[in-house]
């Protein structure tokens, strides 16, 4: 029986702004409208997998040392995530046009960031590529490698948020976690030469008689 309510109800929605009508094709238009109201169809999307562009590293920021003529200097690589967003069959395509990125290191959270991205979803398909979560933030870097130097800490935290349009117009979210490891190659780190221990000046011992 309740079943039956709800169909009915799903058939009268239409009709409710029927009495307005002045016309056989006014009353076309609005029932066609009414249904395509009710059954107006959004993307829903899902995560399926988040790896890495170095899968042995895994998502991370590997430091690296080399010599230069005013000293040593650091490098940075990047291993971003690499995500993998499927859409259910029949569904709109999305369109992604931003990030909000939020950094985690121990206890202490980043500031928030907001970055431009875009890349597709299409309908009832999937999407698998590269978020760079990472390389836009300078603050990550500072926070891990304070002053350029060693990691000060192994490990931290992202949390991704993607937000889009789907081809109905509405507003599509997509929430994802990962962890980061971070790491300094120190072989091309040089320490510092020695300086020659001073030696003591010869005294010129002066006899007076």
């Amino acid at each position: 029986m309740r079943k039956k309510l709800i169909i009915l109800s799903l058939l009268m929605y239409p009709l409710l702004s029927v009495s307005g009508c002045n016309s056989p094709s006014d009353f076309g238009t609005t029932v066609a409208n009414g249904f395509k109201d009710v059954f107006i169809s959004k993307a829903d999307l899902y995560v399926t997998s988040i790896t890495s562009t170095d899968i042995a590293k895994g998502v991370s920021i590997i430091q690296s040392f080399a010599t230069a003529p005013t000293g040593t200097v650091s490098s940075y690589k990047f291993n971003e995530p690499v995500v993998t967003i499927a859409n259910r069959p029949g569904l709109p395509r999305v369109i992604f046009k931003q990030m909000i990125i939020q950094y985690s290191i121990g206890n202490k959270q980043l500031p928030v960031i907001k970055y431009p991205i875009t890349f597709t979803v299409p309908i009832g398909g999937q999407f698998s590529g590269t978020i760079p979560a990472l390389s836009v933030s300078d603050d990550l870097v500072s926070a891990a490698f304070p002053n350029n130097s060693v990691a000060s800490t192994l490990s931290g935290n992202v949390q991704i948020t993607l937000l889009g349009l789907d081809d109905s117009n509405n507003v599509v979210s997509v929430d994802l976690t990962t962890p980061i490891r971070f790491e300094s190659d120190i072989t091309g780190l040089t320490a510092p030469s020695a300086s020659p221990s001073p030696s003591p000046s010869p005294s010129n011992n002066i006899i007076v008689f």
